[in-house]
């Protein structure tokens, strides 16, 4: 979207000018009007890259491979194991085991119907039967 409103800029155009031209454009999705604003200001003040700038901080530890090896581990291990106790076994915060979870995909039904079928084969072999007697007795099978 930065590229838009340099392009934009570029024609002269002021941030309300801007906003409506976007707003015409991108309709709900349009930057809100203080955004196009700062983005003017960065403009004005002479910034003509369009990529973002690299921040400093720390960096995302959350999606580490070597903690999301040992996670995928303990959840195979156990499919039960609650988030909380993960974290505080590998000593990282609940919001970073949480992003890990849903980075491994753990967290959709089908994972959990995977461990379901593993863990209850029995149920799932009679199934089979079970239906087609349902079906055979007019659905007065229980």
């Amino acid at each position: 979207m930065l590229a838009v409103t340099r392009f934009v800029w570029a024609k002269q155009c002021n941030c309300t000018e801007m906003y409506r031209k976007l707003h015409e454009v991108y309709g709900e999705n349009a930057m809100p009007h203080q955004a196009i604003a700062v983005r003017c200001e960065m403009s004005e003040n002479g910034r003509t890259d369009i990529d973002n700038a690299k921040r400093e901080g720390r960096p995302s530890t959350a999606t580490n491979s070597e903690i999301a090896a040992c996670v995928k581990e303990i959840i195979l291990a156990n499919g039960r194991v609650a988030v909380e106790e993960i974290a505080n076994k590998l000593d990282i915060s609940h919001g970073s085991m949480q992003i890990t979870v849903k980075h491994l995909e753990f967290n959709n039904p089908t994972y959990w119907l995977l461990q379901v079928g593993r863990n209850s084969s029995q149920g799932t072999v009679k199934l089979m039967p079970r239906l087609n007697k349902c079906l055979n007795k007019g659905s007065k099978y229980i």
